[in-house]
């Protein structure tokens, strides 16, 4: 289940952190309003494939973070994967992906660096 979101400098969204609960979570706003960017934000954190750079940094900025923390206690398929990589992790698992005009792209799960095709299996 997603705990947390954290997002700097994703596509229109300069800042963003968002605790969730358990139950449902309904994010309504105005057309225009971002709500679209935080799903993009969620795939871009889980691993999906960015055609062009530009299309997920911000305006002026140089760079992107995405941070996700799921709670992973009743997913088994996840916990296995963990055990399989040895990720050392509690209850709750962070992933970040970052992508910058600098520098390569760089994608941690529990702040240990993984590839583009590991997170997308996870």
């Amino acid at each position: 289940m997603l705990k947390h979101i954290k997002i700097d400098a994703f596509a229109i969204v300069s800042h963003l952190n968002v605790d969730f609960d358990q139950g449902l979570t309904v994010i309504s706003g105005q057309t225009g309003s971002g709500k679209s960017i935080v799903f993009e934000a969620i795939k871009f954190g889980l691993g999906a494939r960015v055609a062009k750079r530009e299309h997920v940094i911000l305006p002026k900025a140089t760079e992107c973070q995405v941070a996700l923390t799921f709670n992973v206690r009743t997913n088994q398929a996840a916990q296995d994967w963990l055990a399989a990589n040895a990720i050392s992790y509690t209850h709750l698992v962070t992933i970040v992906r970052q992508v910058s005009f600098k520098k390569p792209a760089q994608q941690t799960v529990c702040g240990q660096n993984v590839t583009l095709a590991m997170l997308q299996d996870l």
